[in-house]
């Protein structure tokens, strides 16, 4: 049973390790694809502008690609809030293996902790402390009786 933390472990830092560097890689690549983006976005932008001030007055074309601009914006606030509230939704479905592994490796060494008194006089410290940290809190709400004079 000791052998099972290390491994554990093991797997966690080769995990954590991969993540982080393709995290790095998908940085790196969306940073570029996101400036590029911007840029064409801009000429974009310039050259809508440019096109609607030959067919009408420069004001009215700056107030229609200004609209245009705000109106897009509203759709990606929109979509935005309604992507978040989806994955608050499914954050709530779905569990951790976080809590499932400190639980494998606490099991895994609690022979060696038990083996001693202070280990056990740890172990239950531990076990109060965690109970204490996860209690309901009281409620506050008071119960107001009213008389009938």
């Amino acid at each position: 049973m000791g052998s099972l933390a290390p491994l554990l472990v093991g797997l966690l830092t080769a995990d954590v390790k991969s993540a982080a560097n393709r995290a790095k890689r998908q940085a790196i690549f969306y940073g570029l694809a996101g400036l590029l983006g911007l840029f064409g976005f801009g000429a974009l932008i310039i050259s809508g502008g440019l096109y609607l001030s030959h067919r009408m007055s420069p004001e009215a074309a700056a107030l229609i690609v200004a609209a245009v601009l705000f109106s897009a914006s509203m759709v990606i606030v929109a979509a935005a809030s309604i992507w978040s509230s989806r994955e608050r939704k499914k954050a709530v479905h779905t569990r951790s293996i976080g809590p499932t592994l400190a639980a494998t490796a606490a099991l895994a060494f609690l022979p060696a902790i038990l083996s001693s008194r202070i280990g056990i006089g740890i172990a239950s410290a531990a076990a109060v402390g965690y109970a204490y940290a996860n209690r309901k809190p009281p409620t506050r709400s008071r119960h107001v009786v009213k008389s009938a004079n």
